[in-house]
C-alpha cells in the first residue's frame, strides 16, 4: 500500500482522521470490536451500526450550526470548530467502514450442474 502523504492537504487529513480514531477508539470501543459502541447505539435507536456514525455525524453538524447561528464560529464555549469537524468526519469514515463490514456477501452465480 502506498504511505499517505502529509504535503497533500486531503492525506494529511486522512491521517488526522486515523490519528483521532485509534486514539478514541482505546475509550469507547472493545479491544476485539472496534464498532462495539456503534453497536450498542444501533440497538438502542433500532437501527444499523453503520447508520448509529451517521446520528453522530448529525450531532457534530447540528452544534456547528448552534455555533453558527449564535455568532460563536470563533468562540465556542468546549471545544474547537476544528474538532467537530475532524469528528464529523472521522464518524463519516467509521458509517462507511461498518457498512463496508457489515454489508452482505455478494452472490455467486450458481453453476449449471449437468447430470
Amino acid at each position: 500500500m502506498t504511505e499517505l502523504d502529509p504535503a497533500d492537504p486531503f492525506e494529511a487529513a486522512l491521517i488526522n482522521i486515523v490519528e483521532i480514531n485509534r486514539r478514541k477508539r482505546r475509550d469507547y470501543a472493545l479491544d476485539s470490536d472496534p464498532f462495539t459502541n456503534f453497536a450498542a447505539t444501533a440497538r438502542f435507536l433500532g437501527i444499523p451500526r453503520w447508520m448509529s456514525a451517521t446520528f453522530n455525524m448529525v450531532q457534530k453538524t447540528a452544534r456547528i450550526q448552534a455555533l453558527w447561528a449564535n455568532e460563536r464560529m470563533d468562540d465556542p464555549s468546549n471545544e474547537a470548530v476544528e474538532d467537530t469537524v475532524l469528528d464529523a468526519a472521522v464518524y463519516g469514515v467509521i458509517a462507511y467502514a461498518i457498512y463496508l463490514h457489515d454489508r452482505p456477501a455478494p452472490q455467486q452465480p450458481v453453476s449449471e450442474v449437468s447430470v
